[in-house]
């Protein structure tokens, strides 16, 4: 039987009122399971452009990383409040809970274009190749010509890669400079840096992000990916 997001059950974390995380995680659970058994379904949920999508990659995603890293139990208690109160997530004690505000860093090669949101739909592109093809060599960025996705399939060295985590780091954080919101942490996802570095490379790298971007008027800064170690907080 294929499956189809169509029919779908998902749950509505963005309502507004409070789940617990082990329904997130029930959920990713169940959703991965399906994802591996059917290739076409995952591929649907790889270029689905709905808004539970991009709640679920900008929001829930970094933040179900954020809660295993701190090793949240499953009763832990979460909403995405509405309206918008200027940050993303809430969790813990319901009375006076923890607030995060997100955003996602992506690889930013030489050559993209400055437009704020530039390096994200990259990676989308990127990633609709991916899915289309079953792998891919070489690097970004990516273009459409004449309906095909095509991009530098060539070797890069260090220098040139590492500088291109470096600037989506530095345009993540800058693009939350103007913000003021002392009690509430910012949680940066540097989507997909595990892959391209080791843990003490993606440390350092965090480290001199913050450090070339200056004050930030957050209660503090979290910069993660999903392996084991890849977190770091600055207060």
């Amino acid at each position: 039987m294929m499956l189809s997001l169509r029919d779908w059950d998902r749950p509505d974390f963005g309502d507004g009122g409070w789940h617990g995380l082990s329904a997130l995680l029930e959920y990713e659970a169940r959703l991965s399971a399906a994802r591996r058994i059917d290739s076409g379904f995952s591929d649907e949920v790889c270029t689905d452009p709905s808004r539970d999508e991009n709640l679920r990659q900008g929001e829930l995603i970094p933040f179900l990383y954020f809660a295993k890293h701190l090793h949240l139990p499953g009763d832990t208690q979460f909403c995405m409040p509405r309206p918008d109160p200027g940050w993303d997530i809430e969790y813990g004690d319901v009375a006076s809970p923890e607030k995060l505000q997100i955003t996602r860093a992506f690889v930013t090669w030489a050559g993209l274009s400055k437009r704020p949101g530039a390096a994200g739909q990259d990676h989308r592109v990127g990633m609709e190749k991916l899915t289309k093809d079953g792998q891919l060599s070489g690097y970004g960025p990516f273009k459409r010509v004449d309906g095909r996705i095509v991009h530098d399939e060539g070797a890069r060295g260090w220098d040139e890669i590492s500088e291109a985590l470096l600037t989506g780091l530095k345009q993540a954080l800058l693009g939350k400079a103007h913000h003021r919101l002392g009690d509430v942490t910012l949680l940066v996802h540097a989507t997909g840096y595990c892959e391209k570095m080791s843990i003490d490379r993606f440390l350092s790298m965090a480290q001199d992000a913050i450090r070339s971007v200056g004050s930030l008027e957050f209660r503090s800064v979290v910069v993660l990916d999903y392996l084991p170690g890849y977190f770091r907080r600055f207060s």
